[in-house]
């Protein structure tokens, strides 16, 4: 009996520690699973364009934010379904708060860009965001100086909005321009959302530099624009049509939309502004 009795008494420690070891092994591995249970895929992307400026100036990076599962819907749905709206609560902070630039060396090396290099220019006013397949919400930053986005390196958007991190496309720096029509050509488009009022000294400076290129007269035409001097600015828009690189046998060119959709603008908005300049 007493052999029997400590035989149970073994067993019975055995269980205990078996229970103890699982116990323990359960606690240790419960966080993984558990983070991994949370790890849900994203209903919301991210992309970035880069507007390269001079070294000692500001560029510029545009954030898209769209939902490829809604494009999806979209495109799986049957006839008349209605492919309901994504909404997303967010605060407003998340757009300063919330958003980390990676730089991303040709060896691979990561390196956040300094939080007081970046500014937000632009972002959306509602709280409330309403993703449908063709929805894509805008968000523009300033990235001052220039020279911390060193060539060739990758730049890399992160934004955490609600449960979820994004991560956008890989935009590679390209190198620091060495010609005056280059420069004036990147301070022109970094210009056109930051300092309009310039905008026509730069493309003064690329008419200057390269006569024979569309280039210089767009951007006079849109400086032109926004200063309200419609006649001045369809000329030029006509002219940069008119030096707009034509289509060859080997290099097929479609015709340059956004300056015949100006052309056809300025065609009626003229003819007003010199009635109401004649009237005075």
């Amino acid at each position: 009996m007493r052999g029997k009795a400590a035989i149970i008494k073994i067993l019975g420690g055995w269980a205990v520690l078996i229970l103890l070891v699982s116990l323990c092994d359960s606690c240790r591995r419960s966080p993984r699973e558990e983070k991994a249970a949370t790890k849900i895929p994203s209903p919301l992307n991210i992309s970035i364009e880069l507007i390269p400026g001079i070294e000692t100036e500001a560029s510029v990076v545009v954030l898209r934010i769209f939902s490829r599962a809604q494009q999806q819907k979209a495109l799986n749905k049957k006839n008349n379904e209605r492919i309901e709206p994504l909404e997303i609560e967010i605060n407003r902070k998340l757009w300063t708060a919330n958003i980390a630039f990676q730089l991303v060396s040709a060896e691979g090396e990561v390196n956040y860009l300094e939080r007081d290099k970046i500014s937000l220019l632009l972002a959306p006013k509602s709280e409330r965001l309403e993703f449908t397949e063709q929805k894509v919400y805008q968000v523009f930053y300033i990235i001052e100086p220039s020279s911390c986005l060193s060539p060739p390196s990758r730049l890399v958007a992160q934004l955490d909005i609600c449960q979820y991190r994004l991560i956008s496309n890989a935009i590679t720096i390209p190198p620091w321009p060495t010609k005056k029509f280059e420069a004036a050509l990147r301070q022109a488009r970094v210009n056109l959302f930051l300092n309009p009022d310039q905008l026509l000294e730069s493309a003064t400076t690329l008419i200057k530099e390269d006569p024979g290129s569309y280039l210089g007269y767009w951007y006079r035409g849109l400086a032109l624009e926004k200063r309200k001097k419609y006649q001045q600015a369809l000329e030029s828009f006509k002219m940069a049509l008119q030096l707009y690189p034509k289509s060859t046998r080997n290099d097929h060119r479609e015709p340059p939309a956004l300056i015949i959709q100006k052309i056809k603008q300025l065609s009626l908005t003229s003819p007003k502004e010199g009635t109401s300049s004649g009237g005075k």
